[in-house]
């Protein structure tokens, strides 16, 4: 059997750069350009395959990464915003709880506006007190306010006013001050002690008292002896209640130089001031229960009694214990007992000094043992007491007895 070669383009066997077309039986006149030569495709081999392989576990790779820095990233949004959130939270927490605050200063200033402005007046009362008191003296000395809450250091030229916030007690002094001033307390408690103290203020029984005769906070005149309390000290006032001021240690002294240290209360009644709950300690033997009594005419002080002060002047004048030394007075009364027992005198004024005081006139008395010689050169122990008066200058021994 003869095999056909089937129609298609063939390579020209006249011109081998072309291709003639082949009609099944013979040759035609179409011919064209030789096609060019198709390459050969061979099968991947095993290191290409691996370099896919790679390229595909390297792309995965990649994208794992690159979700976990996404991941990351957005975990880092997240916390930023949360913090971001939490800062603005507690911003707005301050601010209201600032705005709460300012609303609870202002209830307070509304509701005791009375008692700082009358803190305020006092403060200024009292700074106002101290400088007149520094240009009385010269600027040699300061007077110190009580109950002040306001304190002034001096840092090299300038002063500088360090002010802290009223406490509780503070506020309540201020407040009671407004209505019931301290001053006013204070003069009727030295009024109620003096008068508790005095024994010219007797009606003519002698048992009962006669109010007439009460002396007054100014009261200097007459025999001062009988009656007269000077301060030594005005203690601590404080407000006790929205009407009373309390008072500890309140140091009152006679002009025998006997001290009594009060602690009282005082409240006003209208036209009177009322003293109560008194406990007076004395500095000698005498038993003051008496006066923690409370109905005792006394304690309670009508307000002419207080209303004027009393001048610094005539109450200096009344102190004489500068006029007279002590020890001049001893070498004056043993002198004097020298005289009397020429053969031997001698006061045993350290092992028995029986008593020493000096008077509200600035007198001294003295008791004291002594030891006496006669003319024989026998001693024999006895007592002498008598009154020295005068000055430093002209001592004067009186009522000298030996016994």
């Amino acid at each position: 059997m003869t095999q056909t070669t089937p129609a298609g383009w063939y390579p020209d066997p006249q011109n081998p750069a072309q291709q003639r077309y082949w009609d099944g039986a013979a040759w035609t006149q179409s011919v064209a350009p030789m096609a060019p030569p198709q390459p050969v495709v061979q099968p991947p081999s095993a290191s290409a395959s691996a370099l896919a392989s790679a390229r595909v576990s390297a792309k995965g790779a990649a994208e794992s990464v690159m979700n976990f820095v996404e991941g990351q990233q957005k975990r880092m949004d997240d916390k930023k915003r949360q913090e971001k959130e939490a800062a603005e939270a507690a911003a707005k927490a301050a601010a209201e709880s600032a705005r709460i605050e300012r609303e609870k200063t202002a209830a307070f200033i509304k509701k005791y506006w009375w008692a700082l402005l009358a803190g305020a007046v006092v403060v200024v009362l009292i700074f106002a007190i101290g400088i007149a008191k520094e240009r009385e003296v010269g600027g040699g000395r300061t007077a110190a306010a009580a109950n002040s809450s306001s304190s002034t250091k001096t840092v090299g030229p300038a002063a500088v006013v360090a002010t802290t916030a009223p406490t509780a007690q503070e506020l309540a002094d201020r407040a009671l001050e407004s209505t019931f001033p301290v001053e006013s307390a204070r003069r009727a408690a030295v009024v109620a002690m003096t008068n508790a103290m005095a024994v010219d203020v007797f009606a003519s029984d002698g048992n009962s008292y006669d109010a007439s005769k009460f002396h007054s906070y100014a009261d200097t005149s007459g025999k001062v002896a009988d009656y007269f309390m000077n301060v030594s000290s005005w203690g601590t006032w404080s407000a006790n209640g929205g009407q009373t001021w309390h008072v500890d240690s309140l140091v009152l002294k006679n002009t025998w130089d006997t001290s009594f240290d009060v602690s009282l209360d005082v409240k006003v009644d209208g036209s009177k001031y009322i003293i109560s709950n008194v406990t007076v300690t004395r500095d000698d033997a005498t038993d003051p229960s008496e006066l923690s009594e409370e109905d005792h005419p006394y304690y309670s002080i009508p307000a002419r009694l207080i209303k004027d002060d009393r001048k610094q002047a005539e109450v200096d004048a009344l102190d004489h214990s500068g006029d007279l030394d002590k020890y001049v007075a001893r070498t004056a009364f043993e002198k004097h007992g020298k005289s009397a027992f020429p053969y031997g005198f001698k006061c045993a004024w350290t092992m028995d000094l029986i008593n020493e005081e000096q008077r509200s006139d600035g007198s001294w008395f003295f008791k004291v043992g002594v030891k006496i010689t006669n003319q024989y050169g026998a001693t024999r122990d006895a007592v002498a007491e008598g009154v020295v008066s005068g000055t430093t200058d002209t001592p004067i021994v009186g009522d000298f007895y030996a016994y």
